[in-house]
């Protein structure tokens, strides 16, 4: 397995499990949404889950994009190896991991406020 197939494949990967992480957050923030308009509970909650749902589409958004290019990049012949490459798609993968893992974080941090 080459550099670029590494890379490939863990951009691949990584966009996958962003499109779980912000699956999950949008489902939990809109099941979220219809408990508290059933409650008529507006306030503080509200605005904590309108704003996980803005960021979970957005997210969603760029991590749908993120897959459609590794999964074109995984179809296609191979790039020759360069240093801008690395870099390039370093970069990538690591707003993509951390954009992620922001989203589960927000995430596990509403359902400790459900729970209290």
């Amino acid at each position: 397995m080459s550099v670029v197939d590494l890379a490939e494949w863990t951009w691949t990967l990584v966009a996958i499990g962003g499109l779980s992480i912000c699956s999950w957050a949008l489902i939990d923030g809109y099941v979220d949404r219809q408990a508290l308009r059933a409650s008529a509970t507006d306030g503080l909650g509200a605005t904590v889950v309108h704003m996980n749902l803005r960021s979970a589409r957005a997210s969603a958004l760029l991590h749908a994009f993120f897959l459609a290019l590794g999964i074109l990049a995984l179809l296609t012949p191979n790039p020759p190896v360069s240093r801008s490459y690395v870099i390039l798609a370093s970069a990538y993968i690591l707003v993509a991991f951390f954009n992620a893992r922001a989203i589960g974080l927000n995430q596990l941090d509403r359902l400790k406020m459900r729970r209290q």
